[in-house]
């Protein structure tokens, strides 16, 4: 019994500790040995505006900062190139500065459930976004880049409120996305 506990305790250690290693809850933790985080997960942290220590992080690929509440999201945002996984669902968000499209490497940008009405052009220049999370928002037309951007793999317009026809011709734009929208359009959504 005591070789079974000392093994199950040497295996959770070591689990928590692999799991730990790059992955951080905590920006004062993670400011302690900036150089190893990867994933900051600050969701409900109560954040009104980006943390200034947030672009310490030379090796950041994810991070998370949904359910706070941020209503403004500064040009400083453009600084965090490396990124590969954004998500700011959830907070008061109105605009999305144009420095989003200095991120060319992001894959996966979240901006769910905000307060957003229109997005930036210089949302075309991130080439390697495979999927886009705009649901819950408060915009009324679809962006004509969005037309132009065939390396979408999903994109998600659930809860906004946008026009049939507007959805007819995206769908028609980028045929090879996963388009998710509610509607009683039958032009197969």
């Amino acid at each position: 019994m005591r070789v079974s506990l000392i093994i199950f305790l040497v295996f959770a250690c070591s689990q928590l500790y692999a799991q730990s290693e790059s992955t951080f809850t905590s920006l004062r933790v993670a400011k302690e040995d900036p150089i190893v985080v990867e994933y900051l997960d600050l969701q409900k942290k109560k954040y009104n505006r980006l943390p200034d220590s947030l672009f310490i992080f030379s090796n950041l690929l994810e991070l998370n900062l949904s359910k706070n509440n941020i209503d403004l999201l500064g040009e400083e945002i453009g600084e965090l190139k490396q990124i590969l996984k954004l998500d700011l669902s959830k907070n008061d968000i109105t605009i999305v500065p144009p420095q989003i499209g200095n991120l060319i490497g992001l894959e996966e940008l979240v901006l769910s459930k905000n307060n957003i009405e229109t997005l930036p052009n210089e949302i075309i220049k991130l080439k390697n976004l495979k999927i886009l999370k705009l649901d819950g928002n408060e915009m009324t037309t679809i962006p004509s880049f969005l037309h132009n951007m065939p390396h979408l793999e999903l994109l998600d317009l659930r809860q906004l409120n946008l026009e049939d026809e507007d959805l007819i011709n995206l769908n028609q734009s980028i045929p090879n996305t996963r388009i998710l929208y509610s509607t009683n359009c039958p032009c197969g959504f």
